[in-house]
Formats: C-alpha cells, sequence, structure tokens
C-alpha cells in the first residue's frame, strides 16, 4: 500500500491539471525531472467544505455533530429549508406585486362591449383592498392565492360597493330630450337664480372660470326672449353646465342630471372645436360628474379638454404683447384650472395625467391665490405620485426618505399658506370657507397618500405568532402622519361645516371623509386599543355627511361607511375573525344591529374636546400583473342593512363607501406593491435622482 501523503494548501499547476497527487514540495516528487515546470498559484482557492454544503440537505442534527452547535445554528437553516422568517415575508410581498389593476364590467368580461377600467396604485380602492384582507385574515401572513388574476366580487359584495364600482347610474330616461323652450318654461327662473348662486358659492372658489357678473350675463341672455340677446350653442352649453352643478347643491337632482344631459346635447355640433369656452365646458362636465360619483367620466372628459389645451398651444404662451389683458387673463385660468383637476383625478384614480407641470411654460393667473396654491399642491402631488408610487425601491428605508421629502415639501407649503396650525400664525386675506377647506382637503390627502403606504408595510412586518411590532422608530413616525392627516381632516371639515352651510352643500367632499375613515378603520384593525379614540373621528364624519345634502352619492358613502364599521367593530369587540369564505362575512354583514348596540361602546372613550394637528408637527406597471373583476350578483340581503345604524336620527340607505372611485377593484393588493425589508431609511445610495422635483 503507497504511504498516505501529507494533506497540503495547493498543488503545482502540472499535477493539478493532471489530476494527481501531488506533494507540495518546489519542486514536487512528479516534477523532479522538470524542475523549471513547477509552479503554484498565488492565491489559494478557497472551497466550501461538503459540510457547509450539504448541511440544508442533511438538516440541522446531523450538522451539528459535526460542527460547533454555535456556529451551526447561525449558519444552517431549520430542517425545512425555509429562509429566516423577515426574508420570507419580503419575498412573499415582491414575489406577488401588484401596481395595477384593471376590472370588467358586465356578464360577459369577454365581450368587446364590456366595460373595461384600469386603477393606479394611489387610488383608494387600492387601500380598501388592505381593510378588506384584515377584515377577511387576521394573520399578516395571509395570502390572496397565485393567481395573477383575482375576483373581486366578494369584496365588492362585503362592502357594499358593486352598484357604484362604474359610476352612478344616470336618472335620465330614453325619453326625448325637452327643446330649449320646454326646458325654459320647466325650470322657473326662481330655481335657476337658485342653481346660480349655489355654484357662485360651493364651486366657484374651485372653478374659477367665471367672474360673478360673467355668470348672471349669461343667466340672463339663456331666457331673454330677444333675438340679439340669443346665445351662441356653446355659450349655452356652458351656461346649462354651470345650472346644473349649481343644481347638485340642492336636493333637485333629476333637475340637475336633465340640465347635464341637456348641456352635453348643446355640445354636439361643437365638439371638434378647439375652442377657450369648449374646454372650459369640459372642465365644468367634469366638475359635474366629480360631485356626482363619476370619477371615469370625469377623468375622461377632462383627458378631451387636455387634448384640445395642448392643440391651442394654452400650455406654451406666445407674444403676450398681441394678447388683450383680459383674454390672457381667461387663458391662464382656464390652463391652470384644468391642470389642478386633471392632476388631482389622475392622482386618486391612479392613472397618468395628460397635463404634467414640465409641460407648461405659462405664468399662473393674476389675483387667484386660491388656484394657484391647489396648482402647487397638484406639483407636489405629481411629484410624490412619481417617487412613491412611480419607483421601486430597494428597502422600506429608502421609500421612507423619499416620502420624507414629499412631506418636507408639503410642511413648507403649508407654513407659506396657513394650513392647519400654521394658520394661527399666518397673516393672509381671508379665503373664504370654501376655499380653504378645498385647500386643506387636498393638502391632508397628499400626506395620506405619501405615508399610507408604511401603513401596510407595518402590518405586512408584524409577527404572526404574537402582537410584537417592527423596532423602526421612523415606520412608526411614517404611520402616524397618516393616521393624524386623516384625523385632522376630519376635525378641520366638521369646524367648516359649522362655519360655513356652503361647505355642506359641495358632494365631493364625502369622498375625502371617506379616504380619512378608511384609513382610521385600518388603524383600528392594526391596533384595536385605539377603537374608541379612531371610533369619535368616524362618528364625527357620519354626522358632517348626515348633514349634507340626503342624496347620492353621499347617502352612497354614509351607508357604507356605516356598514365598515359595523363590522370591523364586530371584528374588534367579538373577535369574529374569518379565515374562509366570505360568505361568512355576509351573513355577519346583513344581520340587524341596532344604533344603541353599535354606539353604545363607541361612546366610553374618553372626549376629545382640544383637537391638535399632529400631522403639522414635523419636521414597472406589467399588464400581467392586472387584477380582472366580473360583475357578478350581489349577495342576498343587502336591504337588511336600511336601518341598521341612525346617526343624529336620520336613517338611510345602505350603499357604497366611496362613490368617486367606483370600487369594483376591492382587492388590489397593494400589500405587494412595497418592498418590506427593512434597510437603514438613511442608506440613500439608490435614490439618485429622487430629489429632481419640478420647483
Amino acid at each position: 500500500m503507497e504511504s498516505a501523503v501529507e494533506k497540503i494548501p495547493k498543488a503545482c499547476e502540472p499535477c493539478r491539471k493532471k489530476k494527481v497527487r501531488c506533494d507540495g514540495k518546489q519542486p514536487c516528487q512528479r516534477c523532479q525531472r522538470r524542475p523549471s515546470e513547477c509552479s503554484y498559484r498565488q492565491r489559494i482557492r478557497i472551497r466550501k467544505s461538503a459540510r457547509h454544503t450539504l448541511s440544508p440537505i442533511i438538516g440541522p442534527s446531523h450538522a451539528r455533530s459535526t460542527t460547533n452547535e454555535s456556529q451551526s445554528e447561525s449558519q444552517i437553516p431549520d430542517a425545512s429549508g425555509n429562509p429566516p422568517e423577515p426574508k420570507k415575508q419580503a419575498d412573499h410581498a415582491r414575489d406577488q406585486l401588484y401596481q395595477s389593476v384593471a376590472a370588467t364590467h358586465g356578464n360577459k368580461a369577454d365581450s368587446v362591449e364590456s366595460s373595461r377600467l384600469f386603477y393606479g396604485p394611489s387610488s383608494q380602492f387600492a387601500f380598501l383592498q388592505q381593510l378588506h384582507r384584515e377584515i377577511l385574515c387576521f394573520s399578516s401572513h395571509h395570502q390572496p392565492g397565485d393567481r395573477e388574476v383575482q375576483e373581486g366580487g366578494p369584496g365588492l359584495d362585503l362592502f357594499v360597493q358593486r352598484s357604484i364600482f362604474f359610476g352612478i347610474a344616470q336618472r335620465t330616461r330614453s325619453n326625448p330630450l325637452p327643446s330649449h323652450m320646454s326646458l325654459i318654461s320647466s325650470l322657473p327662473v326662481q330655481q335657476a337664480v337658485e342653481f346660480l348662486a349655489g355654484f357662485k358659492a360651493a364651486a366657484s372658489p374651485i372653478v374659477p372660470l367665471f367672474a360673478d357678473q360673467e355668470l348672471d350675463d349669461l343667466l340672463h341672455h339663456f331666457y331673454s326672449d330677444e333675438s340679439d340677446s340669443s346665445l351662441s350653442p356653446q355659450r349655452r352649453a356652458l351656461t346649462l353646465a354651470i345650472l346644473a352643478i349649481g343644481g347638485l347643491t340642492t336636493a333637485h337632482t333629476d333637475v340637475a342630471e336633465l340640465l347635464f344631459i341637456k348641456a352635453k346635447q348643446e355640445a354636439v355640433v361643437c365638439d371638434d372645436v378647439v375652442s377657450l369656452s369648449m374646454i372650459q365646458l369640459s372642465i365644468l362636465l367634469a366638475e359635474y360628474q366629480t360631485n356626482m360619483g363619476r370619477p371615469n367620466s370625469a377623468y375622461l372628459n377632462l383627458g378631451v379638454a387636455c387634448r384640445k389645451a395642448l392643440a391651442m398651444g394654452l400650455h406654451k404662451e406666445s407674444d403676450i404683447s398681441l394678447v388683450p389683458a383680459d383674454i390672457l387673463q381667461k387663458r391662464r385660468i382656464t390652463l391652470w384650472c384644468l391642470y389642478f383637476h386633471e392632476s388631482w383625478q389622475a392622482l386618486a384614480l391612479g392613472r397618468e395625467s395628460a397635463l404634467k407641470m414640465s409641460d407648461i411654460s405659462a405664468s399662473f393667473p393674476d389675483d387667484q391665490p386660491v388656484l394657484v396654491g391647489l396648482c402647487r399642491l397638484a406639483q407636489i402631488a405629481e411629484d410624490g405620485a412619481r417617487v412613491i408610487y412611480g419607483r421601486r425601491y430597494e428597502s422600506l428605508g429608502q421609500l421612507y426618505v423619499a416620502a420624507e421629502k414629499i412631506g418636507a415639501r408639503l410642511r413648507e407649503f403649508a407654513d407659506q399658506y396657513g394650513i392647519g396650525s400654521a394658520s394661527l400664525a399666518h397673516k393672509h386675506k381671508s379665503r373664504g370657507a370654501v376655499a380653504s377647506l378645498q385647500l386643506h382637503s387636498v393638502y391632508y390627502h397628499v400626506i395620506l397618500l405619501t405615508y399610507r403606504p408604511f401603513l401596510i408595510a407595518d402590518s405586512a412586518l408584524k409577527p404572526a405568532g404574537g402582537p410584537k411590532e417592527p423596532d423602526t422608530m421612523w415606520l412608526r413616525q411614517a404611520c402616524r402622519y397618516a393616521i393624524d392627516a386623516a384625523q385632522d381632516s376630519i376635525v378641520y371639515a366638521a369646524s367648516s361645516f359649522r362655519k360655513d352651510e356652503a361647505c355642506k352643500t359641495t358632494r365631493y367632499y364625502a369622498f375625502f371623509l371617506d379616504a380619512n375613515c378608511v384609513v382610521l378603520m385600518y388603524d383600528m384593525l392594526r391596533h384595536p386599543a385605539k377603537r374608541n379614540y379612531n371610533v369619535d373621528y368616524i362618528n364625527m364624519a357620519l354626522q358632517m355627511l348626515s348633514s349634507m345634502v340626503q342624496d347620492e352619492p353621499v347617502t352612497v358613502s354614509q351607508n357604507s361607511m356605516k356598514q365598515m364599521l359595523r363590522l370591523v367593530e364586530d371584528i374588534i369587540l367579538n373577535g369574529n375573525r374569518v379565515t374562509g369564505p366570505s360568505t361568512e362575512l355576509a351573513s355577519l354583514a346583513s344581520s340587524n344591529t341596532t344604533a344603541v348596540e353599535v354606539l353604545s361602546d363607541t361612546q366610553q372613550g374618553p372626549p376629545h374636546p382640544n383637537f391638535q394637528f399632529p400631522s403639522l408637527n414635523a419636521g414597472s406597471t406589467q399588464s400581467q400583473q392586472f387584477i380582472h373583476f366580473s360583475n357578478l350578483p350581489a349577495v342576498s340581503g343587502q336591504g337588511n342593512f336600511d336601518n341598521a345604524l341612525n346617526i343624529d336620527g336620520s336613517a338611510v340607505a345602505y350603499a357604497n363607501p366611496l362613490p368617486y372611485f367606483q370600487n369594483d377593484v376591492i382587492t388590489t393588493d397593494l400589500f405587494n406593491f412595497f418592498p418590506v425589508d427593512l434597510l437603514s431609511p438613511y442608506n440613500t445610495s439608490s435614490l439618485e435622482g429622487a430629489d429632481n422635483h419640478n420647483t
């Protein structure tokens, strides 16, 4: 037998190539005849031992028998071969990324006549899915399934939202519309004056396209019998649209619907005309549809207005010395009014905007501080949508750094325009209650969209086996920003409602109240101990909704919020969390609950007479990732919801929470949109260029 050769760190090159044993000498035994060829590598190759390679296969028990126990515990996974739990959570979130969703309306999803809509991650639908998930299963590891296309019907039925996803249905019948003369005879001048006053009070501060005198002149000529005073089709359409918007500030919704349809009919002959009046008409039609709970229609009308504005060149001013001052001012007001509404609707629906700040070189209009403030907010929101929802970060910490840059700009805006607590030391000309409420509502909602993703991430990072939370103070702070913004928005709206009755007449404010309450309900499910505190704010929002015009879409929002609150409270109080099919939840939702049963526990918490504004105290979409839905039948027993809750003695029929965002996309998986691996938020190596904002 050949004597054993001593183990050596490396073999010479000739022996290594021939794969023969080498003794490691210089020259080695086999290279004695040709010593010049015996050479060794300068570096020693480090190979993994067989024990290290086989340890995931043989399991930790065998590995511990051949190595030190402490080393094996740190290097070898468990017997199942699964990765550590935090990494598993992060991988799960990334594996099921949904940046956008699509929904189809109709009995046949594959029909070319079916209506199909798309919504992105900044839409309210995306966050509603998180509330739906929390209700279905308390475990943060609840998996919605591996399918790329998910059915959203159960969630729609649970929240009673199926009827409004594609917009509140038109109330006009198929009968022929009245002629101009018959319309005038059926709409008394006194009622038209009331509608016009409603438009001036509630809509004109937000859509300042016309001065009060211009509005009075339009109404005068609309009812004038003199031939030389008759309006052109474009002016008649504008007048009808203005009256329709004003009609929504009253309870005469059916009349407003008729005026709206008549305005569209008048504009048919001018549909392809590129003029300032037609751009203004599209903005007014979008404003009407927004207040009627038809956001998709509003988005389409604004898209038409953007195309015509670009075709007209409103965004690029030519020689202003050749344009009369009043016409130049009118153009600028129209352009910037269009920019705000287009940017806002695009952000709220999670869609692309057709008109961005980088496209515009025109100056702001004179003497329009509210419009300029809204446009500056829209610019911050546009940048926020790009850096928060439009790119993927390697870690949640880096996402937080990007969000903080947007938050800093928002706080600077608040100081400049006297928003919230900043108004105490801010000396500015009074804006009026309606304009101030609009500025505050948009401001708080932008904060909400900036920090809302961290609520989802915080819930996703919770261990399934206990209440322990991730020990990351910056993540807790980000969650507080979102919760504080929701609470502050509700408190400020309540104050505005008490000061000015006109604030109650704008139906779109129900959207802001809905969005705030959904965030608070989600927070209640994450932290049941905060239930009493958050329910106080939710009840305040419900009382405000009950003081508004009791018609669609306000009643739709009001009743569905009650439905969601009932579900959340029942889960918190009774522990009725379900992991099975949502039919159990449907039966839970349809159970009758009196107002005393629901509200008795909500009044146990301490009162909160002194409200602060803590939200101001601070320093690749792929088509394969769409979620497809169909219009399935609603859950039986829906009619039993009508008298379940009674706020301030008023009972209203149950419907849907977010009339402005027809919420068919309940199963948008925003949970998987954001990176959840926790790196330091101050590791900004991958954030180069993230702070390139238009200023």
